[in-house]
Formats: structure tokens, C-alpha cells, sequence
């Protein structure tokens, strides 16, 4: 477990983004743990995939110092309160963006934040354009384990 001054998270390994717990901090952390639990028991139409996706980049906080092209997003005891939402937010957005099949990729982009390559990868790929996402992770993420 690892403690931030008010946000405690309970460590996995690589796939834990659907176990992190985003404190209910304000409606939108309400409405996003909601359309979690909905997407994820399969409950929820498409039109609430494409929401819980918006809602979970509205919630990550762009304004705090830090590579938004790493995706280095393993949560450290170091971390302050906004960098361990930051992690959390990302890390369930990637998570969604590789399970679902519900979103619709195209209304995502327009939502996305340009400078979350990984993501922008994710998507990229669902709509089957490989030669791009190997581009992003060789030029401009210099990322040759995961290309």
C-alpha cells in the first residue's frame, strides 16, 4: 500500500488499473467510479463507454509538472496527491482503451489530450493503423521495447 498525504493505494502489478479506487472527491470521481462499475460488470450501453472515457481525461490533471509522453505510471510512496491521481486516471484509461470494445474510437480522439501518445497509440491501433502507432513509439515516444 502506498500513502500520499489523504490518497492511500493498494499496489498491484502492471494490470491493476481496475483496482485502484479514485477517492470520491467531487462528482466527477463519483461519476467515473459509477461508469466503472458499469462498463466493467457489463451493464453499460456504448453512449456510457465513450462518457466514462471523457470523464476519466476530464479527471486527470494536465496542469502539474510532469513528461506527459512517459508513461512511466507506477504510483510511489513520493508522489503527491495530484501525480498519484494523475497515475490512477491514466492508468484506468489505458486499461479501458485496450478492453473495451464498446467506444467509438473516433469520438475519443477529438476528447484526447495530444500530448498522451500512449493513448493516442491505443486508439490508433483498435482502428488497425499499426505503421502509425509504431511511428509515435520509434520517433516520437523513442520507445523501442514497446513499438
Amino acid at each position: 500500500t502506498v500513502s500520499s498525504n489523504s490518497i492511500s493505494v493498494s499496489m498491484g502489478g502492471s494490470d491493476d488499473a481496475p483496482f485502484l479506487k479514485i477517492p470520491l472527491i467531487n462528482g466527477r470521481a463519483l461519476g467515473v467510479t459509477y461508469l466503472e462499475w458499469r462498463v466493467n460488470n457489463g451493464t453499460a450501453p456504448a453512449a456510457s463507454h465513450n462518457e466514462y472515457a471523457q470523464l476519466l481525461m476530464e479527471g486527470i490533471p494536465l496542469d502539474i509538472v510532469f513528461d506527459h509522453n512517459s508513461n512511466a505510471l507506477d504510483i510511489k510512496s513520493s508522489d503527491d496527491d495530484s501525480i498519484t491521481l494523475y497515475k490512477i486516471y491514466r492508468k484506468k484509461l489505458q486499461y479501458f482503451l485496450q478492453t473495451s470494445t464498446e467506444y467509438n474510437p473516433e469520438k475519443i480522439l477529438k476528447f484526447l489530450p495530444s500530448q498522451f501518445l500512449h493513448e493516442y497509440s491505443l486508439i490508433l491501433s483498435k482502428l488497425g493503423k499499426h505503421d502509425e502507432v509504431l511511428k509515435i513509439y520509434i520517433t516520437q515516444m523513442k520507445d523501442l521495447q514497446i513499438a
